[in-house]
């Protein structure tokens, strides 16, 4: 694995330290960073998040940030290829 795309509830118990899986999402992300796998996240989890809390939390310096397109749900394989 080379790059893993993150999704809303990934980001949420990140940062949100009395989540049950807290702890767990820290020991991922710290598992990408370490074995450099590159990490994206969509603006639409972007703005999912932002709907609880500043997204100015969210470990934005570690991620590549993708726009979504709605093509992209329509034709999978281009996102796949693209990215």
């Amino acid at each position: 694995m080379d790059r893993i795309f993150l999704d809303t509830s990934f980001c949420i118990r990140l940062l949100k330290s009395n989540d049950d899986l807290h702890q767990n999402a820290k020991d991922y992300f710290k598992y990408f960073l370490e074995k450099n796998i590159e990490i994206y996240l969509s603006t639409i989890v972007v703005a999912e998040y932002s709907v609880k809390d500043d997204p100015a939390n969210l470990p934005l310096e570690f991620v590549k940030i993708i726009p979504f397109d709605f093509l992209m749900v329509k034709l999978p394989e281009n996102f796949i290829r693209y990215y």
